[in-house]
């Protein structure tokens, strides 16, 4: 049953809270084993689904360049949307990491390659290989993959930290992409505690919907 329902008790804890009662590390834990249980063929489907609401949606309008993401742990897949916005002359970009352990959390955005040309940072991790990369503001789009997504936009991802900075609001920038979370529907919470540097998402995708974010 989804979304995961909130919680009556509140438990000691030493990290924040989401909605649900729930310290974030459970609830990631939680919902990382969801989507990691759904079959080969049922991630194929929703991957299909969410291609056929994306692709005549205005979220995609104009767009040029799109950032997006290689699919792992059981995330939606964004690479059967990717074949198909080739056709339309949009070029994706896969977010690209420091390589080094202390290097800034800000994401770069390197072209998509070939496979064997590709590189393994360090969370092993397929990502462009080579400095031909560009910043996440100049992009007119990004795909971001998730953990747990309420319907306001708040996100909950992996606990790194690189999208909320790359995408911070309160950045002073010419302009920011469209931000478009990539789920399935069981990784819907009743809600999420937004902190204050957590990027919001403008929308989310399942293979149920296009969700606009209300306001909370």
């Amino acid at each position: 049953m989804h979304p995961y329902p909130v919680q009556s008790h509140i438990a000691a804890h030493t990290e924040p809270l989401d909605g649900t009662g729930q310290t974030r590390r459970v609830l990631r834990r939680t919902l990382r084993a969801r989507r990691r249980a759904l079959s080969a063929r049922e991630r194929r489907a929703h991957a299909d689904a969410v291609c056929a609401l994306l692709l005549p949606s205005p979220l995609l309008r104009g767009v040029r360049h799109i950032g997006a993401y290689l699919a792992t742990d059981g995330e939606l897949d964004p690479l059967t949307l990717l074949a198909r916005l080739h056709g339309r002359a949009v070029q994706p970009w896969l977010p690209c990491i420091a390589p080094i352990p202390n290097g800034p959390r800000r994401l770069r955005f390197g072209p998509l390659q070939s496979p064997d040309t590709m590189r393994r940072n360090r969370f092993n991790i397929a990502e462009p290989a080579g400095t031909r990369t560009r910043p996440g503001w100049t992009l007119d789009a990004v795909l971001i993959p998730l953990v747990g997504f309420d319907r306001t936009g708040a996100r909950l991802g992996m606990g790194a930290g690189f999208y909320d900075a790359t995408f911070d609001v309160r950045r002073d920038r010419p302009s920011q992409p469209v931000r478009i979370g990539l789920a399935h529907s069981l990784q819907e919470v009743t809600m999420l505690d937004q902190l204050p540097h957590d990027a919001p998402l403008d929308a989310v995708v399942t293979e149920q919907e296009v969700i606009m974010p209300t306001v909370r």
